[in-house]
C-alpha cells in the first residue's frame, strides 16, 4: 500500500509510452519528464487521508549527472542526516 518514491517512479517509467518516435534523446527526456510530473501530481490528488506531497521534477541542468531529477534536495538532506 505504501511504496517508496523510487518504487513509484519506477512504476511510472515502466508505464510510459512515447507519444511519437523522436529524432533526439532530449525529446524523449522531455516527454518522460512531463509524464513523471503529471503522474506524480495525479497520484497525489488520489490521496484521501493524508497531506499530499509535492515533488520537484526537473530536467538536466548544467553539469548534472542525471537526465531527470526528482526531489534531489530532499534526498541529499536525508542522506546527510543519515550519515551524520
Amino acid at each position: 500500500m505504501f511504496e517508496s518514491l523510487c518504487d513509484t517512479v519506477l512504476g511510472i517509467v515502466e508505464r510510459w509510452i512515447p507519444k511519437k518516435k523522436y529524432s533526439k534523446e532530449i525529446e524523449y527526456r522531455d516527454g518522460l519528464t512531463e509524464f513523471i510530473r503529471n503522474e506524480l501530481k495525479r497520484r497525489q490528488q488520489d490521496i484521501l487521508f493524508s497531506t499530499p506531497k509535492k515533488h520537484r521534477v526537473k530536467k538536466e541542468a548544467g553539469r548534472a549527472h542525471a537526465d531527470i531529477e526528482i526531489d534531489v534536495n530532499k534526498l541529499y538532506r536525508r542522506l546527510a542526516q543519515t550519515l551524520l
